[in-house]
């Protein structure tokens, strides 16, 4: 929510010493470039919206059916975005021009949002305070347990998220149960105990060899 709209923003903030994050656009692909206490990421966006009708203000080509017909647009989420808010220094320009002309959304604003609409139970809550969530932080220990649990390189969540190597094993892998349990599965099959019988044949074969 507080990352600038584009690198020469991000070039002219005057405080540089903390983290900090901008947006940048590379062959028609969106990264949000991260400068983490020193740390360097990118992660890309590639989440896009379709509509039937041409967005207004973006230059997209539409795709279309083998006769040239046009079907519909799918515009990346962030060129919406650059569209919908207001030319600021950050992406996510504040409403409030009077007092916030250059300033960003409010983090304390959208954090009570989550809460109210996802984590709370009641009228207009999801209730997933149910589920573990508690704030919109828990999304970010959701991402990472997901990312390790389907595979990906601990090397590359650490890239993702700037979380060091050994963070990462601390907190969510020795805490990752149901990872923990299918290594322990496979753990268990090479232990199965052998017959006499079989023992025996397995002697005889190494004799031969």
């Amino acid at each position: 929510m507080t990352s600038f709209r584009n690198i020469d923003y991000w070039n002219d903030r005057l405080d540089k010493k903390n983290s900090s994050s901008y947006w940048n656009k590379i062959d028609n692909d969106w990264y949000l470039m991260i400068d983490w206490k020193n740390k360097e990421s990118s992660v890309p966006i590639t989440l896009k919206i379709r509509s039937w009708v041409k967005p207004r203000g973006i230059e997209i080509e539409p795709t279309k059916d083998k006769n040239g017909k046009t079907l519909y647009w799918d515009t990346n989420l962030v060129d919406v975005c650059m569209v919908m808010f207001r030319e600021s220094p950050f992406l996510f320009s504040s409403p409030n021009t009077r007092s916030h002309k250059l300033g960003h959304y409010s983090k304390t604003y959208i954090m009570n949002l989550v809460k109210q609409m996802i984590v709370n139970k009641g009228v207009g809550g999801e209730g997933w305070i149910e589920h573990g969530i508690n704030s919109s932080h828990d999304f970010r220990d959701y991402f990472i347990t997901h990312k390790l649990g389907s595979g990906t390189p601990i090397q590359e969540v650490s890239r993702i998220t700037r979380n060091s190597i050994q963070t990462i094993e601390k907190f969510y892998l020795r805490l990752d149960t149901e990872t923990q349990l299918r290594i322990q599965t496979e753990l268990d099959k090479t232990r199965i105990i052998k017959t006499k019988k079989e023992r025996e044949e397995i002697r005889r074969r190494k004799d031969k060899d």
